[in-house]
């Protein structure tokens, strides 16, 4: 494969994105043209290994998927160890393979404590993937920092993996617990198209990520205050009054205003580019 660039022909994935994200640009404002020209010449592709340094050799992989391994990334601890040294108040991210998310300190663990922008992907389980830049104890992932990060913007990366998380998934094989054919992986093409696109990709899908984590934040207060909402009302309706034979429908009807109108605001957000 060597260490040249490809070019495909504007087809099919690359054709559909490109496009889609230049009707969003339009939708939301900016200089669209500009971006276009930009694309008129076809995006470059290259293999995932090519934009991505990895903590360790995969077997049976050459040097064009991977020239090189970074050494400066320590090891992993075990998913017991990494849940122990748990401390709500660390600003050290604890990264396992699974859905388990929490902090440390610095001090709890000094010797698996790296300082770094990474990608993760599980060696056993799953193609539970994740990003993250920052301070942070691993537990079970092969980690992929940014071959060149002067043309290789490691979240657009993600981001991509991400979309192609399927296909990721289906390179996990084994019998029992299923392990990453990392060859396999790092073989797949990825469209590289300039860094300013890149970043701006990532910018606009940072603040999708942000709106829709803000949202689930305000339906899940939504949702807590209608319980309990409910569990008033259904005590109220259900709860007659032991000393009277009959009870006035103004006692125990629910207020019907207070039920409409009950957190009826709405908020506008806008989408703002960077200025």
């Amino acid at each position: 494969m060597g260490g040249k660039m490809k070019r495909a022909p504007q087809q099919i994935t690359i054709c559909s994105s490109a496009a889609e994200y230049l009707t969003f640009v339009s939708a939301v404002g900016g200089e669209e043209s500009a971006i276009e020209l930009r694309y008129s010449d076809g995006v470059e592709f290259r293999a995932l290994g090519e934009v991505t340094l990895w903590n360790k050799n995969f077997n049976g992989i050459g040097k064009d998927l991977q020239p090189a391994v970074n050494r400066n990334l320590k090891k992993s601890i075990s998913a017991a160890k990494l849940k122990s040294i748990a401390d709500d108040n660390g600003n050290v991210k604890l990264l396992s393979t699974g859905n388990f998310e929490g902090w440390t300190s610095e001090s709890a663990f000094k010797c698996a404590l790296n300082d770094a922008e990474v990608i993760t992907i599980p060696t056993g389980g799953t193609a539970n993937l994740k990003y993250y830049k920052g301070k942070f104890v691993d537990s079970g992932n092969n980690l992929a920092i940014s071959a060149d990060v002067n043309k290789y913007d490691l979240k657009f990366i993600y981001y991509w993996m991400l979309t192609n998380n399927e296909t990721i998934q289906s390179y996990f094989r084994g019998s029992g617990v299923k392990h990453p054919d990392m060859p396999q992986i790092l073989a797949l093409q990825l469209p590289i198209p300039p860094l300013p696109i890149q970043q701006e990709i990532v910018r606009i899908l940072d603040q999708f990520t942000e709106l829709e984590a803000e949202l689930e934040a305000e339906l899940e207060a939504e949702l807590e205050a209608r319980k309990k909402q409910y569990e008033y009302y259904r005590d109220l309706l259900l709860t007659f009054p032991q000393n009277e034979s009959n009870a006035s429908m103004r006692e125990i009807s629910a207020d019907e205003e207070d039920i409409t109108h009950t957190h009826t605001r709405r908020r506008s957000i806008r989408l703002k580019r960077a200025a």
